[in-house]
């Protein structure tokens, strides 16, 4: 049987970093993830939920709190939908990206979560970010068979968008995405 023998001095440094580690995680121990059903990409911003993993903490009750501290910037003519802003749980909340720009490079997303979301949290906002690929943009026609004069009359005509999305024009004026 072996016997230890521990010095209070150690002892005593040893337990105080142990608290001091306890303490830090609990003061600004709060992490956020972000997740999507789908890949994001220039053409799919628009109307993409996107959920908000908390960890380290929970959401305040109030969704109107969580609205009022939810952010999203980086890319030019994004927003969230306030109306679809939703508490899924005490660690999760889902957004609705709008967007209405247009960009050429890679861009990152950039989703920002301030105190007043997170219950009884009073630190510096949590950021998270995500890169979002510009797609090059194409459209290809195909037919059946070749056109001619003589089956030109109701013949099928398939258009495939790549890196957007159709919209259909209105009468009055506005568009409507696919």
């Amino acid at each position: 049987m072996k016997t230890l023998v521990a010095n209070r001095k150690h002892l005593m440094f040893i337990l105080t970093v142990v608290l001091i580690g306890f303490a830090t995680q609990n003061i600004y121990g709060q992490i956020i993830t972000v997740s999507t059903p789908k890949r994001l990409t220039e053409a799919t911003l628009h109307k993409s939920v996107v959920t908000l993993t908390l960890r380290g903490g929970t959401y305040e009750r109030s969704i109107s709190a969580i609205k009022k501290a939810l952010k999203v910037s980086g890319i030019k003519g994004i927003t969230i939908e306030p109306s679809e802003v939703k508490r899924v749980s005490n660690t999760k909340v889902e957004a609705q990206l709008i967007f209405s720009g247009d960009f050429d490079k890679h861009a990152t997303l950039t989703l920002t979560l301030r105190a007043g979301a997170i219950a009884g949290y009073n630190g510096p906002a949590l950021t998270v970010g995500v890169r979002v690929p510009a797609v090059k943009e194409s459209l290809n026609v195909s037919t059946m068979s070749s056109l001619t004069e003589g089956n030109l009359h109701g013949s099928t005509v398939t258009l495939t968008l790549n890196g957007r999305q159709f919209s259909l024009l209105r009468t009055s004026g506005r568009s409507k995405t696919l």
